[in-house]
């Protein structure tokens, strides 16, 4: 409908406002707790079916952070396996795929850190870090793919970090598997373009849930001298990020990566 001035944006322009996701199905990885259940919260409240994962370790939260999901009047489901072995990746994305019909949404946000200089580090952790962030991505993204293009339709959106574009002492498995996770994105991107798949990543900054309440005091004022917001980020900050990626408002965007981090990497 065009308007009395002439302009030709249709009625609907502002009907986008809440980034529905009214009849969607969402699988977020290390949703357990933290910055992973808040992202799930706001997925559930624009109107997605969420299942929450995380490992066997964290079940007993999981099904409970479900529960109260559900007691709120939201359609959630809790799938517990470890996103670092394909096999349980496979079982849990089938029995979800199985009772639901489809996965539309996937988020791969699991992620664990071990800090370390190279002379001190150790094999066991850099291949437990990249186990998760990087095999775990690859892993669930491998699983639900062939229903996505089935269906042409899909939103893969992967939590990375600003580690992964930079250098930080101490970091290098975490830098190098958030990197990974960036090169992985990209390359998904061009592969489910054909097939209306997108894939993108949120390049996180410190955000003020899990590992970023885990700083001494001096050590969380050393951080904020460098982050120009001079803030952490709030995790529905990133959600908010998230929900738009799954949302149809982002259909035209893939491959990018998305610097959410008060602009500690410009």
């Amino acid at each position: 409908m065009r308007s009395a001035g002439g302009s030709s944006r249709s009625s609907h322009a502002g009907q986008g406002v809440r980034l529905s996701l009214a009849g969607k199905v969402c699988l977020i990885t290390g949703s357990g707790s933290g910055l992973g259940l808040c992202l799930a919260e706001m997925l559930a409240q624009r109107g997605a079916a969420v299942i929450l994962n995380d490992h066997s370790h964290s079940a007993d939260a999981l099904r409970e952070a479900a529960d109260r999901l559900n007691a709120l009047g939201h359609r959630c489901f809790a799938a517990v396996g470890d996103v670092s072995d394909p096999a349980q990746v496979d079982a849990f994305a089938q029995e979800a795929l199985r009772i639901l019909g489809k996965i539309d949404i996937l988020v791969n946000n699991a992620g664990i850190n071990i800090d370390s200089l190279i002379e001190r580090a150790q094999f066991a952790d850099w291949t437990a870090v990249l186990g998760v962030h990087l095999n775990g991505t690859f892993n669930c993204t491998r699983a639900v793919f062939g229903s996505m293009k089935e269906r042409r339709f899909g939103r893969i959106i992967n939590i990375s970090s600003v580690v992964g574009l930079t250098g930080i002492p101490g970091t290098a498995y975490y830098a190098t598997a958030k990197a990974g996770v960036l090169g992985f994105t990209r390359a998904i991107a061009a592969e489910g373009a054909q097939h209306n798949i997108t894939a993108n990543a949120v390049a996180l900054g410190y955000v003020d849930v899990g590992m970023g309440t885990r700083f001494s005091r001096a050590k969380r004022e050393q951080i904020l001298q460098k982050i120009p917001l001079r803030r952490f980020a709030q995790p529905e900050e990133i959600a908010g990020v998230v929900a738009f990626l799954a949302s149809d408002e982002a259909a035209y965007i893939t491959g990018s990566v998305i610097n959410v981090s008060g602009g500690f990497h410009m």
